[in-house]
């Protein structure tokens, strides 16, 4: 016999809401950094390899404001990354927060400042809407379902194995305190 809780007992600990929250901002945040890692690892390697010859050139401004995108999107991918691990185990969401607000403004400044995406662009890009996912982790990442999941406290539950306490204050007293 066991003294674990039931399946059916858990829900009671974490409400839907907040898990579908979570795994959404998971989702999410590992779909944009997919995408957004790709296009920077495949821009640096290009990048690495015109410039590792014996006499480099002198870089151009595409080749600049591409290495500018690739960083920063390489960094949004390593922040995504970690933030969607963070949240998958309840650690926090501000590397996610901090991911998706990298992401949102380096792909701004590659829209808007240095015209990808558009039609005839000097750097064609495909499914570019997919590289504004960073603005969709910020609204999934702050939504209070996500901050419930993720700033929930665990507490041990008055009648288990080794728990004494009382219902009236709330109190859990540990063995041997």
């Amino acid at each position: 016999m066991t003294y674990l809780p039931a399946p059916y007992e858990t829900p009671q600990q974490d409400d839907l809401a907040a898990t579908l929250a979570a795994v959404l901002t998971t989702t999410v945040a590992i779909v944009t950094a997919w995408v957004l890692g790709s296009w920077s690892y495949s821009t640096i390697r290009g990048l690495v390899d015109a410039f590792t010859v014996t006499d480099p050139p002198a870089p151009t401004s595409g080749q600049v404001e591409s290495a500018v995108v690739a960083g920063g999107w390489a960094l949004a991918t390593v922040f995504l990354v970690l933030g969607a691990l963070l949240v998958l185990f309840r650690r926090g969401r501000r590397a996610a927060l901090f991911g998706g607000l990298v992401a949102t403004a380096t792909t701004a400044v590659a829209q808007f400042a240095f015209g990808y995406g558009d039609t005839g662009a000097r750097v064609p890009i495909e499914n570019w809407p997919l590289y504004w996912g960073g603005v969709a982790v910020l609204v999934v990442a702050l939504l209070p379902a996500t901050g419930r999941w993720v700033g929930r406290v665990r507490r041990a539950r008055i009648g288990q194995p080794g728990v004494t306490g009382t219902a009236e204050t709330g109190a859990i007293l540990w063995p041997g305190t």
